[in-house]
């Protein structure tokens, strides 16, 4: 219905238009008509929303740019329920480029943790890391090759980095 309704009115103003512009109404000009009228409406519509749409989006930026880059970027851990203290804690442990494991890792969380640490690199087994990351778990009750790592460092409980002998 609502459809009829909006089609019958671009028709309705076709004709108005044809008969203002004082040609009567001619197959040329109700098609003239027809085109303009919609096209006037989006004009009119856009010119309606443009300047709250554009101040809208310059309040949030403004608002966005207060934030401090350092605080923007534990933003989303946050978000996460993530330990983003530990994650940087561990982050000036862990030197960049090294190749890491995290246990267990949950997976909203893992791929914070990993983005985080980068330019590490997350590998699938605790075998191919130069360092593990506990997270949210005591290395003591984890399955991994203890005897190839040195001791776990340890944050807090249940959140620790262990770095692999050399």
């Amino acid at each position: 219905m609502l459809l009829f309704l909006e089609v019958l009115g671009v028709l309705a103003g076709a004709v108005l238009l044809a008969a203002l512009a004082g040609q009567g109404v001619s197959r040329r000009s109700f098609a003239l008509g027809a085109a303009l009228v919609p096209a006037a409406l989006a004009c009119v519509l856009l010119g309606a929303s443009l300047w709250p749409t554009t101040r809208n989006i310059l309040a949030e930026r403004a608002r966005n740019a207060a934030i401090p880059p350092a605080e923007a970027q534990l933003a989303p851990g946050r978000s996460a329920d993530v330990e983003v203290e530990f994650v940087e804690w561990a982050r000036e442990r862990i030197p960049p480029g090294a190749t890491i494991h995290v246990l267990p890792g949950d997976e909203e969380g893992f791929q914070w943790i990993t983005y985080r640490l980068l330019p590490s690199l997350a590998v699938d087994r605790p075998e191919e890391a130069e360092w593990l990351v506990f997270y949210d778990r005591e290395p003591d009750d984890e399955d991994y090759p203890s005897e190839d790592f040195d001791d776990p460092e340890r944050f807090e409980e249940g959140f620790a980095v262990a770095e692999r002998d050399e």
